[in-house]
């Protein structure tokens, strides 16, 4: 079915006699390792059970991270068993070996493929870091989780949420919170609403935010430990945020929201898909954390800071997190898959298969419309799946398109409805296509063979295209938190999507059920990576992706699509440190003066000085001058 899709996508037109929309089409297969479940059996016991060595290494290094507490020791171990059916060899390695640094703040880079179980393992580093404060050192450090897309840090709030539910069953008092653009007050929530399309990880219903701020399941019963409303994020143990609204809350002082003192708690630092802060970027990021340790140092008397870098895609990793993070490369400790697969070749089986299309456009035709007509086609396709009541196994397929741009993503759409209301795809039913079925044009063969003569009347009376107008989805960031929430819950469903994107389902998310992706554009190969490993990543699809990447007619793609450099490094999905380097602008006058400035509004916020962050803001000229005075005194102290 895969290679179907990809030859038909290489065909695509306007009419079957007409000529094709691509000039040259290069394909690749590859495989990339993805841990099976049976790849995930290593158990490891709080009754000192060990299956393999591996298992009895864990045991040993969370005893001694717990000081030699079997007891603490025995309830983190029920809880992860709670939460995971067993760990693969990466998993266990890598938690070893962060429970085997104790209290050292080296930098730790978990670098392993997409779909490699790297969040579960920082997941349950860090709750044993937070039993290990709370119940041993009696401390109230709390974690930051930084997300750098909204979408991304929803989908992680709910694997949160259910390793905290396992871990407060078990009697331990933790909470978790979101903080974001999205996070209510308390007096703004009217009604019940649904809590960010987050399900329950119980029984699988929504779950809902009371006007009361709490969040409960209807079944369930209340989740009081998820901290909903910005009144009480800052109560929270665990935290996840993204860049821009942890930025404000660094140089706010208000008592009612997350603030600079909460954040001087704030002892382990994950930055997850760290690739994505290069640049400028990159550098006002690397000043964002230098913030969290200087304002550490202001409350708790300069205690460490312990960050974990998380990514699939960083080339030179120890270089990388070094600029990003600002410490010596040789505080930077990479655990990588490699290890593992060396140390232990036969102990991750499982593989995921690629196959990767490189397609450019004719000149003469538009990229837009080969996107529009794709949709048609995927859409089209997992309608007529759906038909195929009586077989033993029926796949729910669902696709991504990604347009970098939200008004090209909107003429994809308003183009993919105009197609429908012209007859699409009428044309690719034509009765004297069923004996054809290798005519790239015909679509007949993916119907069920009973089903033919009526989804025929349907494209004739219009009633299929208003089914396939529902199987569009579209989601990027001007979208309301509502609308994005019903797009992600419906990927999360058995639900056959054609789902729109901008960047916004590049990184990290994990939707099953996802088989096809087509990017619009060539870029940095890193995004274009990520982006293809989206897909294949469960049994649902065989752990099989098509992905094509489709070159646009301008020059600079051409050009792209000329190098062999450029097409070896996708053709083998694996991006090389020496070519591709990430950058991180840290020397740049603007930051440098920009960091100095935040410092100095983050220590005003500290000394209980308003900021203006949040409340109100500044009323007149009176509260500007005076406000940049202090800003200005604080940085002359600075200066001596």
């Amino acid at each position: 079915l895969h290679m179907d899709v990809l030859v038909r996508s290489s065909e695509i037109r306007t009419a079957s006699w007409g000529s094709r929309y691509l000039l040259s089409t290069r394909f690749a297969l590859v495989f990339t390792p993805m841990p099976s479940q049976s790849d995930r059996q290593i158990q490891v016991s709080a009754k000192r059970d060990f299956s393999n060595g591996l298992s009895r290494e864990l045991y040993e290094a969370a005893l001694r991270f717990f000081n030699g507490d079997v007891s603490l020791t025995e309830t983190f171990f029920r809880a992860l068993h709670e939460h995971v059916q067993g760990l693969d060899a990466y998993q266990v390695y890598a938690l070893r070996e962060l429970l085997a640094s104790g209290e050292k703040d080296d930098v730790f880079v978990l670098s392993a493929p997409t779909g490699s179980g790297k969040t579960e393992v920082f997941l349950l580093f860090a709750l044993a870091w937070l039993l290990r404060k709370h119940y041993i050192e009696k401390r109230k450090d709390k974690v930051l989780l930084i997300y750098p897309r909204k979408a991304l840090t929803v989908d992680q709030a709910f694997r949160v949420i259910s390793l905290l539910d396992k871990a407060v069953s078990l009697g331990l008092q933790l909470r978790v919170g979101i903080s974001d653009g999205d996070t209510p007050r308390k007096a703004n929530l009217k009604g019940e609403i649904g809590f960010r399309g987050i399900r329950c990880p119980k029984c699988g219903d929504p779950l809902k935010l009371t006007p009361l701020g709490q969040v409960k399941c209807d079944k369930c019963g209340p989740f009081s430990f998820v901290k909903a409303v910005r009144e009480e994020v800052k109560d929270a143990d665990i935290i996840a945020t993204n860049p821009w609204a942890l930025e404000v809350r660094t140089l706010d002082g208000n008592p009612n929201d997350l603030n600079a003192h909460a954040l001087g708690d704030v002892g382990l630092l994950v930055v997850d898909e760290a690739h994505e802060y290069t640049g400028i970027r990159g550098g006002i990021f690397a000043a964002l954390i230098n913030l969290l340790r200087f304002i550490r140092e202001q409350t708790d008397g300069g205690r460490g800071l312990r960050i974990i870098v998380s990514s699939a895609t960083i080339p030179s990793p120890e270089e990388f997190a070094s600029k990003l993070t600002r410490v010596p490369v040789s505080k930077v400790r990479v655990l990588t898959y490699e290890t593992v697969l060396e140390e232990y070749p036969s102990a991750i089986s499982g593989r995921r298969l690629v196959i990767l299309g490189l397609f450019s456009m004719k000149p003469q035709y538009s990229w837009n419309t080969y996107c529009q007509l794709w949709a048609v086609l995927t859409t089209f396709l997992s309608h007529s799946y759906e038909q195929r009541k009586h077989a033993a196994y029926v796949p729910t397929l669902q696709s991504v398109i990604f347009v970098n741009n939200i008004k090209e993503l909107r003429r994809v759409r308003s183009g993919y409805l105009n197609n429908l209301s012209l007859g699409e795809p009428r044309d690719h039913l034509d009765p004297q296509l069923v004996e054809e079925p290798t005519n790239p044009f015909c679509y007949w063969h993916y119907a069920p063979t009973g089903a033919r003569d009526q989804l025929r009347q349907a494209a004739e009376s219009g009633d299929l295209q208003k089914h396939l107008e529902k199987r569009l989805a579209e989601i990027y960031s001007e979208l309301s938190e509502q609308e994005r929430a019903s797009v992600i819950r419906r990927l999360k469903g058995q639900e056959g999507l054609t789902v729109l994107s901008t960047s916004s389902l590049e990184i990290g998310v994990d939707y099953e059920g996802v088989a096809f992706i087509l990017n619009a554009g060539l870029e940095n190969p890193i995004s274009l990576v990520q982006r293809i490993g989206r897909g294949g990543r469960s049994d649902r699809t065989l752990r099989t992706v098509a992905g094509i990447i489709l070159g646009r007619p301008i020059i600079t793609e051409a050009f792209l699509l000329s190098s062999k450099d450029y097409r070896e490094t996708l053709a083998s999905l694996s991006v090389p440190g020496d070519k591709y380097k990430l950058r991180v602008t840290t020397s740049n006058p603007r930051v440098q003066e920009r960091e100095l400035i935040m410092k100095c509004v983050a220590k005003l916020a500290l000394e209980g000085e308003s900021t203006y962050a949040s409340k109100k803001a500044i009323g007149n000229e009176e509260e500007l001058i005076d406000f940049l005075e202090k800003i200005l005194n604080c940085l002359e102290k600075n200066r001596e």
